[in-house]
């Protein structure tokens, strides 16, 4: 790792270039660090009295290599505006032909400075550094722009705590280090295999960078860090020839580690995608009761660019279930009105049907007569029946792990969740209630036809404001319940459902309520 941090300060840029830059507009320039690229300068912005970072490549740069840089920025220039990428200010090259790069100005410096003064960092915070910019890849990725040289000291600290990712394509623009098969650009301790041997940039090259930093974050330092007195090309060998140390070693655990060495992997026809990074590490965050980070990818892949392919290689995964989850119903905590109908309507569609739909406007009680008919149904599945909550989810990605959640299964490696869920109910006689999908009704249809596809006894009763719309499902309509006509009420109410329902939760609002002569005929209004 860079044993300097880009944004503590240090001394008072050169002369010469505190001019250059002062007759570009940037004036007071005080160095804040220096790389193998270039220098960075604190810099005030005259005209709008602001403070800026500007980066002074420091390589001696011909026409041709000047020309490439700022086709390099022109290209970055186009994720501005996204959250997790530091926003390309200004490019330009001073009166003396000094390539430089405005940028926001991070008081709070880097991820390399944080982990060089704090040492590993806390779990939470490396799975969402992770997320953060496997976003910002996979945004970069969509448009056909490599980063090539990702490495905690590029990713700054915005004075809103987001990681933000600087310096696209600089490792491109100021050369790199020669070796037996040409020249190599990035930093070394994190740079892929395939790009030592001298295969062109890729974007599984910007994978391996993602990965190693994230071991790096969690170990507090590289995994192939320069040894003392070890010469580069050593440093290189190992890279290209040694496995990558195992974090589970400093503590990383098993899940995590797997997502790890997946993104390190020495052949990157078998790296995921930085879309399938993110997601995996989402659903790591799920597991593990963190927050789950939400990601900002606005931008579509350009025309005739491939989407990212799905990836075969991952590990087979040693999962668990906790005990006491995946079989139990929420007790009724009143009691279940009369729908004589619809429930038998329900068990009859539930014989012949493996996916029953019950459908109804919010509030008609879908829930409810789901649950009642699990209870009348249980027995008839050897595994239990499992309710999946999914009122409050609007992320698809997540549907998975919660799912996985409700049915108390623990996976321990990095296999996408989806394969998890296939292998545990293929052979499980069992009834998954999805309460509540029509927030993902596309996402939750998909994933029913996968289950019921690929596991012969499993059956799935959903709710829902409309079907899912899939082959083979019995959708039953939830009415909204009878109540009497307030103008021509009958002497006994007690009979009728809505009202029923209506005394119940009076009483557990307000102990003492019953129905009475004088309330009646309101009740009915309102229950109307």
């Amino acid at each position: 790792m860079n044993n300097v941090d880009p944004f503590a300060t240090q001394r008072d840029g050169s002369g010469a270039v505190t001019a250059e830059l002062a007759a570009a507009g940037f004036e007071d320039a005080v160095e804040i660090g220096r790389g193998g690229f270039g220098i960075v300068y604190k810099c005030t912005q005259a005209t709008l009295e602001r403070s800026v970072a500007v980066k002074v490549l420091t390589a001696d740069l011909d026409d041709e290599h000047r020309e490439r840089f700022m086709r390099e920025q022109r290209a970055a220039g186009r994720l501005t505006g996204h959250p997790n990428i530091v926003n390309i200010l200004h490019a330009d090259v001073t009166g003396n032909g000094r390539p430089f790069i405005v940028m926001p100005y991070c008081a709070r410096g880097s991820v390399d400075a944080r982990i060089r003064h704090h040492g590993p960092l806390p779990l939470a915070d490396v799975l969402r550094l992770g997320v953060k910019m496997a976003g910002a890849l996979e945004a970069a990725h969509n448009l056909g722009i490599l980063h090539r040289d990702i490495k905690p000291a590029n990713i700054l600290l915005t004075d809103y705590g987001e990681p933000a990712l600087t310096d696209f394509g600089i490792a491109h623009i100021t050369g790199g280090f020669e070796t037996t098969t040409g020249i190599v650009t990035g930093s070394p301790a994190f740079i892929a295999p395939d790009a030592v041997a001298g295969l062109p940039p890729s974007a599984s090259a910007d994978v391996y960078g993602l990965g190693a930093t994230l071991f790096a974050a969690l170990t507090g330092h590289a995994a192939f860090e320069r040894r003392s007195g070890e010469h580069l090309m050593a440093q290189f060998l190992r890279i290209t020839t040694e496995p990558v140390p195992n974090p589970r070693e400093h503590g990383v655990p098993e899940d995590i580690s797997a997502i790890i060495e997946q993104a390190m992997a020495s052949d990157p026809d078998t790296r995921p995608s930085a879309a399938e990074v993110s997601q995996h590490l989402r659903e790591a965050q799920l597991r593990h009761g963190f927050a789950v980070d939400e990601i900002a990818v606005t931008t579509e892949p350009e025309a005739g660019r491939e989407a990212p392919s799905e990836k075969d290689a991952w590990p087979v995964p040693s999962w668990s279930t906790d005990s006491g989850r995946g079989g139990q119903l929420p007790l009724e905590l009143t009691s279940f009105v009369d729908r004589r109908t619809e429930l038998t309507e329900a068990r009859n569609a539930l014989s012949s049907a493996r996916l029953l739909t019950l459908t109804g406007t919010g509030g008609v009680g879908k829930t409810r007569l789901a649950l009642r008919i699990a209870a009348k149904v249980r027995r008839d599945f050897a595994d239990g029946t499992t309710l999946v909550e999914l009122g409050e989810l609007r992320d698809e990605l997540l549907l998975a792990g919660v799912v996985a959640n409700a049915l108390g299964l623990r996976d321990q490696s990095a296999r996408p969740l989806r394969e998890v869920l296939v292998e545990f109910l293929a052979g499980r006689e069992q009834l998954l209630i999805l309460d509540n999908c029509e927030q993902l009704v596309s996402a939750v249809a998909k994933l029913t036809e996968t289950l019921l596809r690929t596991c012969p006894r499993l059956r799935i009763l959903a709710t829902s404001r409309e079907p899912l719309g899939i082959s083979g499902e019995a959708v039953l309509l939830v009415p909204p319940l009878g109540v009497p006509d307030p103008d021509h009420l009958p002497r006994a109410m007690a009979g009728n459902d809505a009202i029923t329902l209506f005394a119940e939760r009076g009483a557990a609002a307000a102990p003492g309520f019953e129905v009475t002569e004088e309330n009646r005929v309101t009740i009915a209004r309102i229950s109307s």
